[in-house]
């Protein structure tokens, strides 16, 4: 599974305004993983242009 930023705050129950040092060394170990496996890599985003018009358009 690919946990966004939110999602890792969350789950880690850390403020997300402002992390510490020992926050981010708590959670630097969840980031690590999705890294090495590679639960984020297969996720692609679309860049949606606000001015051009859709197809049902």
């Amino acid at each position: 599974t690919c946990f966004s930023a939110e999602d890792l705050l969350r789950i880690y129950q850390l403020n997300s305004s402002s992390l510490t040092r020992d926050q981010f060394t708590q959670l630097s170990p969840a980031l690590i993983q999705q890294i090495l496996s590679g639960s984020c890599s297969e996720i692609t985003f679309t860049h949606v242009n606000p001015d051009s018009l859709s197809t049902a358009q």
